[in-house]
């Protein structure tokens, strides 16, 4: 730890190492929610402030040879989602992005808001109509085969 010329700690490294105790918080809160141990705990907020906040940490870890491209709509409202969880989702589907393009490529986290039921928005039709908040992750990698598509969201299974 540094201290300061007046022999005091300097401030930035205690905001430092309280943030990594609150990401080792929540990465065991993320666990014993995937062992089915604990409940979710949602909270209303707005799907930006989740997606700019990660900005750093998908940074590095899709590396220097992948771009990140950020685009937050400013009309994109808020959500109500365990944000431990979300923010599981979008570093998986970031890190698989990263693994899908091993000679380097693009990445695009988009948020938007969207009217369920309006053709072309293809989220499904067993989740209703009306409003809603989406995020669009993309990335310039081959893509995935029918098999490996059609399992994406199988609890465990993985593309590697």
């Amino acid at each position: 730890m540094q201290n300061s010329s007046e022999g005091r700690v300097d401030i930035t490294y205690l905001e430092k190492m309280q943030k990594a105790g609150e990401r080792g918080a929540q990465l065991t809160r993320q666990l014993l929610a995937f062992s089915r141990r604990q409940f979710i705990a949602p909270e209303v907020l707005k799907i930006n402030d989740l997606v700019v906040k990660l900005d750093k940490m998908l940074r590095r870890l899709i590396g220097e040879h992948v771009g990140l491209v950020l685009e937050t709509s400013p009309d994109a409202g808020s959500v109500k989602v365990d944000p431990g969880q979300m923010e599981q989702v979008l570093i998986n589907l970031a890190v698989n992005a990263r693994d899908a393009m091993r000679d380097g490529g693009k990445l695009t986290v988009q948020t938007m808001d969207v009217i369920m039921g309006e053709k072309g928005v293809g989220l499904g039709s067993t989740l209703g109509s009306g409003e809603a908040v989406a995020i669009k992750v993309t990335d310039t990698s081959i893509g995935m085969i029918q098999e490996v598509a059609s399992r994406a969201f199988d609890p465990f299974f993985t593309p590697k």
